[in-house]
Order: structure tokens, then sequence, then C-alpha cells
């Protein structure tokens, strides 16, 4: 299991090749149950958005759609680069922000599921998400230590993770 810039292999240039492709195999078979989860996610928020269209009046279902969607894709990205079937690069620029997003989309459907209006502190928290998607961008420049991110990206949501299914229970 270690990364294949660690690993060494002797032989004919066959047989090295066979052990690249077997290690590649190995890879991508230990991602499958993770990529078929988020793909089953990414669907639901599809049909999320067909039932929405025959509802328009529900907005609950788009906010559910763009939930799931954005949480399968975060997630399906974030395991493809852990597993080294995608680059990394997916991982830092485009799944991380999309937690901040997902949080955001699992905000407005709380609300629009509870029936209730948003308040100004949770449109200030919101936008307050989005400006934490520079803190990312910072990160991929180099700019703050991936450590501190891990941080800054607890305390973000660290709020909505513990009032929104507290609003939902009451």
């Amino acid at each position: 299991y270690l990364p294949l810039f660690l690993t060494a292999a002797t032989g004919t240039p066959k047989a090295i090749e066979h052990e690249q492709q077997a290690m590649e195999s190995q890879r991508l078979y230990a991602a499958l149950p993770s990529i078929a989860i988020n793909m089953a996610l990414m669907l639901a928020g599809i049909a999320a958005f067909a039932l929405y269209r025959s509802h328009r009046k529900h907005a609950e279902y788009l906010w559910l759609g763009l939930y799931l969607f954005l949480l399968g894709l975060s997630n399906l990205l974030l395991n493809c680069s852990s597993s080294g079937v995608l680059s990394l690069a997916w991982n830092n620029l485009l799944a991380d922000p999309l937690i901040y997003v997902f949080t955001i989309m699992q905000i407005q459907f709380t609300f629009s599921f509870a029936g209730q209006r948003l308040t100004r502190v949770w449109r200030v928290y919101e936008g307050a998400l989005l400006a934490t998607i520079l803190v990312s961008v910072l990160v991929n420049a180099g700019e703050i230590s991936g450590s501190r991110y891990l941080l800054v990206e607890a305390a973000a949501i660290l709020p909505a993770a513990l009032l929104v299914p507290a609003l939902l229970f009451v």
C-alpha cells in the first residue's frame, strides 16, 4: 500500500509493466465502493432537481438536490484523489471549496424544509462560508499550511454541524 514513487521493481520491462498495472488496478478497486456511493448521491441530487421541476413551489427540493449533488461530487473527488485515481489537485482546487458551498445548501434546505426564513445571522454566516473559500485558495498557493487550514475548515463548518440538526429537531 505504499505510494508508487516509493516502490521498486526489477525484471523484464513486460513484468514491470504488469506490476504497475496491478498496482493501479488495486487502487481503483479500493476506490470503487466510494465511487458508487457518491455517484448514487449525485443521482439522488438529480432526482431531487426533477422533483423540484414538477413542484416549483417547494424550494426545499432544489436545495436538497444541490446539497446531494455537491456533497457526492466533493466526496467523489476527495476519495478519488486520496486513492490516486485522480490528481490531488482535484481535491485541493474543487472538492475542498465545495464543502462550504454544500454546507450553505444544507442550511438553505433546512430553513426551506421548515418553512422558515433565513435570519440575518445565518446570511452573514453563509457569507463567511463563501469567504472561507479564499482560505483554501491561499493553501493551494502555499501561503497557509495545510494543518492550519484543517482548523479553519473545522471551525467554519462547526456551527452548521451543530445547529442545523438542532433546528430540524425543534
